[in-house]
């Protein structure tokens, strides 16, 4: 199995103060892109988030470079969480509130 990653924008389904939806990334172990896909999907609503995006599903490239190393630290971090965990690890969510 492989480590994929995403980016995902998102509604909130359920109305929270004034925010709206947001982004955040994810990763996971999968088999390919599809099954990564699916875990993700399944991981969205489960935490009753309506997905608006799917900027992409790839496999993550440990050796990528961020514009921090801390950023770079970040994400490595996400990644070796994912290789141990079976399913879905979310990053910061990142929200916007509504007009």
């Amino acid at each position: 199995m492989k480590i994929y990653w995403t980016s995902v924008e998102f509604t909130y389904k359920k109305s929270t103060e004034k925010l709206k939806g947001g982004f955040v990334y994810a990763f996971t172990k999968a088999i390919d892109a599809r099954d990564a896909l699916d875990l993700f999907l399944t991981e969205f609503e489960k935490k009753d988030l309506q997905i608006i995006f799917v900027e992409y599903v790839s496999l993550y490239d440990l050796e990528m470079e961020w514009e921090t190393k801390k950023q770079t630290n970040h994400f490595r971090v996400l990644y070796k969480e994912a290789v141990k965990y079976q399913g879905v690890i979310l990053d910061d969510f990142y929200s916007y509130e509504d007009d």
